[in-house]
């Protein structure tokens, strides 16, 4: 009932407000990994590092939910950079910036847009004979946060009603 008109639906009007089912999916995305820790087995101490880092992935998109959170696991590549010195690498060289490629796999929890992980993962340094770099190929412990921004087109009310 709405300004004194009685309107009336049928069921099959309403079949495009169904809650759709999870599916499962293959993606290629980009992820960063801000944060990386490298344990004291490796090295004198616990290490945290944050230096740069750009990678690729490829995601599948389990149809598996926790609450309303999508899990997907990702297996990823890349590259970034690596302050060496002397509590980390060969004692002779100056401190530089060196670079790395990294390789990775690692499972994300996604809500609604918001995403967050845990990934492992090594990294190799070019050179390691000379650098003798303490974390080359050890494995490491990553926390990437994240946001979809590529939203999947979802038909509006106004193109489903006209397709009725």
């Amino acid at each position: 009932f709405y300004n004194n008109r009685l309107f009336k639906v049928n069921k099959d009007q309403l079949k495009f407000a169904k809650k759709s089912k999870q599916t499962e999916r293959w993606s290629i995305g980009l992820l960063t990994l801000p944060f990386k820790y490298r344990g004291s087995r490796y090295g004198k101490t616990n290490v945290y590092t944050t230096e740069f880092n750009v990678n690729s992935t490829l995601s599948y998109k389990t149809s598996i939910t926790l609450k309303e959170a999508s899990i997907i696991c990702q297996l990823g590549f890349g590259i970034g950079t690596i302050n060496l010195n002397a509590s980390n690498a060969n004692p002779s060289i100056s401190p530089l910036n060196a670079n790395i490629l990294s390789g990775f796999w690692g499972v994300m929890l996604q809500f609604n847009r918001t995403q967050a992980g845990i990934y492992f993962g090594q990294d190799y340094i070019d050179n390691q004979e000379h650098y003798r770099w303490t974390y080359h190929g050890k494995t490491w412990v990553g926390v990437g946060i994240g946001f979809d921004v590529f939203k999947p087109k979802v038909p509006t009310s106004q193109q489903t009603a006209q397709t009725l």
